[in-house]
């Protein structure tokens, strides 16, 4: 892991004058602004599109900034494609392209400053455009603009405050991929970490606390909890084993401490405890997004090829394996946090900052669902697991997609222009 202290923070001593110096040539081209709010999807003149794409540039600063360091440290020449080639995907690394699609700002802003339904309306109406699905499409986007409508005084008020918390994820999303990319370079690395892992596997208890009330009246429909919590910690143990010999899991973890490493060795002794929270912050705010993302992603990307009572039975298992392994991730990185901040000697208000940066999107997305909204999303997920349309509407589908394109920039334009208001890239 190279040594980040110049990243960032500036070794701390700059973090209230921000963790970045603005574009001077940004701040002189003010002029865009208009011309970015006039767009209409015009063919751009080419000194257009160069200020167009100079000012969108803002929106992967972070992210370029750690790639060229970590370039510059091992020799590489990875780069950032602004989009995706295999249709609406999180962040991944192919070769020497990390690929991260704009429509990724708009999931993170969705998921740190909106709602469930917005978040998860967006991901299928993404997947219904991949699957040339224009009718499905347009519902969606009917469904997120009126959610969107009810939730935006709510949505721009937490993005006037923060809006650099969506470049800053990014950033620590594309650390995580570029831990994938160091792994498969240098396979001690992952090893070292990899171990650390298993160790902390091995060693640490897993149980559901004597104190824990459900929600639910257990007993009223028979079920015993002290059975039953000798069963999920029994559960907990079988999978662990498992986890164990699973090497793309072994690596997910590992991918995560590579993010914490890269912060907490740029931070360690700067006294700072702002920074710190902040940037702890960051590195559990990507395990919790990417895990949410990929159990949405589950959940409307299952084939139906059988029965559905079924295929509940069948994939019963795997689901509560992907639900302990989110948790076992979630636990893993808070685990390093907590130490961190021990060593560290966090004061309680930098602690409750954490608690406010990563807790509020956690209980609003994790750790509640609707049922009644899901059950209504049925027919959509049907579609998709279906596949794609071989025939479709080539003109209908051009004029969802553009339709589609204006929220999307909506939200982004949202985000520039709030950034645009702001000197610096502070995190608060």
């Amino acid at each position: 892991m190279w040594n980040s202290s110049e990243y960032s923070h500036r070794g701390c001593k700059g973090y209230r004058q921000g963790v970045m110096e603005p574009d001077q040539n940004l701040c002189q081209d003010a002029r865009w602004l208009k011309l970015y709010q006039s767009w209409k999807g015009k063919v751009l003149t080419t000194d257009e599109e160069t200020l167009r794409n100079r000012y969108m540039n803002r929106l992967y600063s972070m992210a370029q900034t750690v790639v060229d360091k970590y370039n510059a440290e091992y020799d590489c020449n990875l780069g950032i494609q602004r989009y995706s080639e295999s249709g609406f995907s999180l962040p991944y690394i192919h070769s020497d392209t990390i690929y991260i699609d704009k429509s990724v700002h708009v999931w993170l802003a969705l998921y740190s400053f909106g709602n469930p339904n917005l978040f998860i309306y967006y991901r299928l109406m993404k997947g219904m455009l991949d699957f040339n699905n224009a009718d499905g499409a347009s519902k969606l986007l009917e469904l997120i603009k009126a959610e969107y409508h009810s939730s935006s005084k709510r949505f721009h008020h937490l993005l006037s405050q923060n809006p650099e918390w969506i470049t800053a994820l990014v950033m620590a999303i594309t650390l995580h991929e570029l831990g994938h990319h160091r792994f498969k370079k240098n396979r001690n690395s992952y090893q070292l970490l990899a171990s650390d892992v298993k160790e902390f596997l091995q060693n640490r208890p897993f149980k559901v606390s004597k104190d824990y009330v459900p929600n639910a009246d257990f007993k009223a429909i028979g079920i015993n909890l002290e059975e039953t919590r000798d069963f999920v910690e029994e559960a907990y143990g079988a999978i662990i084993e498992d986890d164990l010999e699973e090497e793309s899991f072994l690596e997910e973890l590992a991918a995560d401490s590579f993010v914490f490493n890269h912060f907490s060795q740029s931070l360690s002794g700067c006294g700072v405890n702002q920074a710190i929270a902040s940037s702890m912050a960051l590195s559990g705010s990507c395990v919790f997004f990417l895990e949410y993302a990929n159990r949405i992603n589950k959940l409307f990307f299952t084939p139906i090829n059988e029965d559905k009572k079924e295929r509940v039975k069948h994939n019963l298992i795997a689901t509560i394996v992907d639900s302990v392994n989110s948790r076992i991730r979630a636990i893993y990185q808070d685990f390093h946090i907590n130490n961190f901040f021990a060593s560290e000697n966090i004061d309680d208000d930098s602690r409750m900052l954490y608690s406010t940066l990563v807790g509020v999107p956690l209980y609003d997305f994790n750790e509640s669902l609707d049922v009644e909204f899901m059950k209504s999303l049925q027919p959509f997920q049907d579609i998709l697991n279906e596949g794609g349309q071989i025939e479709f509407d080539e003109n209908k589908l051009k004029l969802v997609r553009q339709e589609v394109d204006t929220f999307e920039n909506t939200i982004i334009r949202s985000i520039l222009n709030e950034l645009d208001k702001k000197s610096t890239f502070t995190i608060r």
